[in-house]
Formats: structure tokens, sequence, C-alpha cells
């Protein structure tokens, strides 16, 4: 991940690039083409949104609730790099859209996206519609809607037959007082994005992250700032699990188990836990 300024100061950006910790989600879970696009998008969002937060935040949750087949779709990132994602429902297949893309606006539906920061001991959860399901726009609608900011998100997966080939994401933001010119030549490069190659993703895959930079941030005189590292990795543990498990009334304890015992999985990396007893 990359974080930096173009423009003399105007714009802040930041670039992810998920691909394989997209790929390791889509297998753990088994996810299907379209799943996996919805959770890897909303996975590069949750990094985006983290390390461009004007207050530091040591984790960031995004759920998206939709009225889909998707139903919801979660992703958090932490500050030291880890991040996760997973869905409601992982199966779901959509005929392509009219451009030929996966449809994840319509396995999304109407609904909401909750953003939740956790800052020490407390959390702050904003919620705003959702724009479209597309999870770009609807992550931009959300900055401008919840946190007053303009910014421009980009997000894409590119899936093939083997896999995830692609999976990544730029935000560019606004500051205060930047110029019109600044504006619109930010315009034209996002233009051009789109024209040119069908979308971040896709570039990604072709040209690599150099070039998705260089064309987002093309005329705008870029300055990187500072690179971080990223990882796939779940917060689950034996002993989280059967804390939770703990809590749950005698009777419902009791349906869990079969066979004498409790097989519980992670929702999230699909770690399965077993417990003879929660004594």
């Amino acid at each position: 991940m990359e974080l930096g300024t173009a423009a003399g100061g105007d714009l802040r950006w930041a670039f992810a690039d998920l691909t394989a910790i997209v790929e390791t989600t889509r297998g753990r879970l088994d996810l299907s083409p379209l799943a996996s696009a919805a959770v890897g998008r909303l996975m590069v969002g949750s990094v985006l949104l983290l390390r461009m937060a004007t207050k530091v935040s040591s984790r960031l949750m995004i759920e998206v609730r939709g009225s889909g087949p998707l139903k919801r779709v979660i992703a958090d990132a932490d500050e030291d790099g880890s991040v996760r994602g997973t869905v409601s429902n992982g199966l779901v297949s959509l005929p392509a859209t009219a451009a030929g893309k996966l449809d994840v606006g319509g396995a999304i539906g109407e609904g909401t996206l909750h953003v939740t920061r956790a800052r020490g001991a407390r959390t702050y959860t904003s919620q705003v519609e959702l724009a479209s399901g597309e999870i770009g726009d609807d992550l931009a609608h959300f900055l401008h809607q919840s946190e007053q900011r303009r910014s421009a998100v980009s997000v894409g997966v590119l899936t093939r037959r083997q896999g995830v080939a692609a999976a990544g994401g730029m935000i560019i933001e606004a500051m205060p007082g930047a110029s019109d010119e600044t504006i619109e030549r930010l315009e034209r490069n996002l233009a051009a994005v789109t024209q040119a190659t069908g979308g971040i993703s896709r570039m990604l895959e072709a040209e690599g992250r150099e070039s998705v930079l260089a064309t987002f941030l093309a005329g705008l005189e870029s300055d990187r700032k500072e690179r971080r590292q990223l990882a796939y990795r779940c917060r689950c543990s034996r002993e989280r699990l059967h804390r939770q498990l703990s809590t749950l009334p005698p009777e419902d304890q009791e349906s869990l188990y079969e066979e004498g015992k409790i097989v519980a999985e992670c929702t999230f990396c699909g770690e399965s836990y077993t417990f003879a007893n929660l004594d």
C-alpha cells in the first residue's frame, strides 16, 4: 500500500494492491466470482479508508447490508496492515451486465453502508444509503455525505477461471482550496482509466501498479509519502470462539452438539474449531 500527495498538496491519495489477499479469501471461503468481486472491493475499500482517515483508528470495519442475494458483505482492516472479509452468501451467481461485467450492484441491491472505526476503547459508526451497490460509488458517497470530503474512489476485482487475477483500488481526495485546474485534470485522468482499460483491476493485471499510479496522477506532480505492507490475517482463535459460545443460553448450547461435540467455523477465514464441552 502507498500514500502520497499530488498537485502541490491539492490532492491526497492512497493506492492498494490486494490481489494475493483477495485470492486467499476466495480460496478459504470457496467464493463465486461475483462474491469474490464484492468482498474484494470492500476489502480494498477498508484499507484505503483506514489509511486516509484524518484521525488515526486502530481498526476500521465496513459492512454493506443489501436487499440482493449477497445479503451482507463485511471487510475490516487493522492499523498493523491486517485485512479480512466475508459475505453471507458466497455462492451467488448472476448474469453479467450489458457491459459484460460482474453485476455486483445487482447482487447487493438496495440497502445501507456502515463504517465503524475503533479508537482506543471506543467505536464510532456512520451509515449512509447505498448509491449503487457497486462499492466504489458507495464509498465516495459515504465520504461526501458522512465526512464532507470530495473524493474519487476506484476499486476493482478481476476474476479468471483460475481465481482472482487482480484486486486493487485508489482513493484521491481533493483538499480544501484545490484549484479548478487540478480537479479538471483529475477528472480527465479518471476518464482515461475507464476508457483505455475498462477499470483499475484490468490495468493492474495488464500493466502493474506503477502504470496505475502514473495514469491516475498524470500531470499532477505526485509525491509518495509512505509505503506499508498488507497481509491477510484473521483475528479468530479457539479461546475467542469458546468465550462467545459460552455466553449462549444453555438450550442454545445444547442444540449445537452433534455426536457429543460442537464444531464451529469462523465466518471470515473458514477455520474450524471442535469443542467436546464448553465448561
